[in-house]
């Protein structure tokens, strides 16, 4: 669910993307270790071993972040068209939303 916050939240598609991948990835190696690691030279290990596997596992989630994006996308591309004010239903609140579609001056995608 974090991941689909941080996917949504930037207005560039590609910065949202990359975060969200980053955010999966980030995700998987923290609980990785701390689920191996028990004592200073077994945690010296984990972190040699996780350290590099971190952009391989973001590569295999960018798909997962795409289509969160995508989706993010036409929604609020339907709501433009539509004529509706986004995903918040007022306008004073598009300032505390999480969907960047609903930001003042965003511009339709």
């Amino acid at each position: 669910m974090a991941a689909g916050y941080i996917t949504a939240w930037p207005q560039s598609s590609l910065k949202g993307i990359l975060g969200g991948a980053g955010a999966i990835a980030l995700f998987g190696v923290v609980r990785s270790l701390i689920n191996q690691a028990g004592e200073a030279e077994s945690f010296f290990r984990t972190v040699l071993v996780l350290i590099p596997s971190f952009l391989p596992s973001a590569a295999f989630s960018l798909p997962i972040t795409a289509l969160l994006r995508l989706g993010v996308n036409w929604y609020g591309d339907a709501m433009s068209y539509t004529g509706r004010p986004g995903c918040c239903g007022w306008d004073a609140w598009a300032s505390a939303c999480w969907c960047s579609a609903c930001s003042p001056g965003a511009s339709p995608r």
